[in-house]
């Protein structure tokens, strides 16, 4: 495969990394803050001296569509076959129903945990609890697996907010000492009728402008829908050089795929107004009846040219993808010499501004290149490694490492033949 753009078309996503200030799914219904726990367990109190929660970052939902990494765990230390748990307050108005969906994981090993549950407390005008109901059924315990959890609630007369509190159950123990433990994820809370899914996935290089050499590179999206409901699908370019937050905000429609169907969506770069112009891409999938956390497509992005000393085309599949959780990202095989040439590209999929930390070594492990760039939020960059010090190099490893205590990157890297225009994409892990 040939490659003459000296931009994005010839690079190859490789790690997405989440912290804070990305997208999270379902948050324009969603009434319960931080029900991803993407960073922290903000938002969330617990109801007594016998509960105590925090934020884990080493694992989380991992179901298909699934916000990954980040979860919330909650311990609970009274024995007397009672249960308790984190909650939140919500504002909920009288007489309506509302649905919760959410996953849970009940660790194996030292836990006394015999389940879990899902409360609405309710509160009067005074803020008293007057009442509860139970959200969900009091499901078999399944152990070191995530399993989802869902319910409706209808408000009673007088109640004019709530509590919504996922339990641990613990056993009637007197002598127990361990505490009942499970992990709770993508908890979603919102009145019946507004369910609804959204995906939002990121692709690290996507173009509509001229190349070198007479070429034309432009993007499409390969939609498959994977869902029993019509998805629309929206795009945002991530332009280079620019902060992008406001695209991302208001992204364009740019087709509808029915319910198991598949779509071709061609240039969506010109479909979206950003002609003669490269840069990420940000896609947002939205489907009306489908539980929050639903996986609802899988996208693939071509970014090709015709071929202009002859018949067909050539260009370069690259996937959109959703967030992972790792700050650091590692590329090998950097070469630049004579033979060929090598990019490294940083796609800022956060709303906050970001910094990061560019270390080249060369086959030995010496340090031959560094730099530290800062990115608008959303913004994309792309510079060849020379600029960043490390020339001459037949083998080496680029590190990207994220500097910023907030917002969430795209690495990757490209090794080109200066003779051929053929590219070796190489991903960071």
């Amino acid at each position: 495969m040939k490659s003459h753009i000296s931009l994005a078309a010839s690079v190859v996503l490789s790690m997405v990394v989440l912290h804070t200030g990305s997208p999270s799914p379902a948050a324009a219904q969603n009434l319960l803050v931080n029900g991803t726990f993407d960073a922290d367990a903000a938002g969330w109190a617990t109801p007594n001296e016998f509960v105590t929660f925090f934020h884990r970052s080493d694992t989380g939902n991992d179901l298909v569509g699934g916000s990954g990494p980040g979860c919330m765990e909650v311990q609970f230390r009274m024995w007397n076959g009672t249960s308790s748990g984190a909650q939140q307050e919500i504002d909920v108005v009288e007489g309506a129903t509302y649905e919760f969906s959410g996953v849970y994981f009940s660790p194996s090993g030292d836990n006394v945990t015999q389940g879990v549950r899902v409360y609405a407390r309710w509160l009067d005008e005074t803020g008293q609890t007057v009442s509860f109901d139970q959200i969900t059924d009091f499901p078999p315990l399944v152990e070191d697996r995530w399993t989802p959890l869902s319910g409706t609630v209808t408000v009673p007369e007088g109640i004019h907010a709530a509590h919504i509190q996922v339990a641990v159950q613990n056993p009637a123990a007197a002598a127990e000492t361990r505490p009942g433990i499970a992990y709770f994820d993508d908890l979603w809370f919102a009145p019946v009728g507004l369910s609804s899914a959204v995906q939002q996935l990121f692709v690290p290089a996507a173009a509509s402008t001229p190349g070198n050499g007479g070429t034309f590179w432009t993007t499409s999206a390969w939609v498959s829908n994977l869902s029993s409901s019509a998805v629309v699908v929206r795009a945002a370019a991530l332009l280079q050089g620019q902060g992008n937050a406001g695209a991302v905000e208001s992204p364009i429609e740019i087709g509808i795929v029915e319910a198991g169907g598949f779509l071709r969506i061609d240039d969506v770069y010109h479909r979206i107004g950003a002609d003669s112009a490269a840069g990420g891409l940000f896609l947002e999938m939205t489907a009306e009846g489908e539980l929050p956390y639903t996986r609802l497509v899988s996208v693939a992005t071509y970014t090709s040219t015709p071929n202009p000393t002859g018949g067909g085309a050539y260009g370069q599949g690259i996937p959109a993808t959703g967030p992972g959780a790792d700050a650091e990202a590692h590329c090998a095989g950097i070469k630049d010499h004579g033979g060929h040439r090598t990019n490294i590209g940083v796609l800022n999929t956060s709303d906050s501004a970001i910094e990061v930390e560019i270390e080249i070594v060369d086959a030995a492990g010496d340090k031959v290149g560094s730099g530290s760039w800062l990115l608008a939020p959303f913004e994309q960059r792309q510079q060849r490694v020379t600029t960043l010090g490390a020339a001459g190099l037949d083998g080496g490893t680029a590190t990207i490492r994220l500097r910023s205590s907030a917002g969430s990157f795209l690495a990757y890297s490209s090794v080109v033949d200066n003779q051929t225009g053929d590219a070796v994409f190489i991903a960071g892990n």
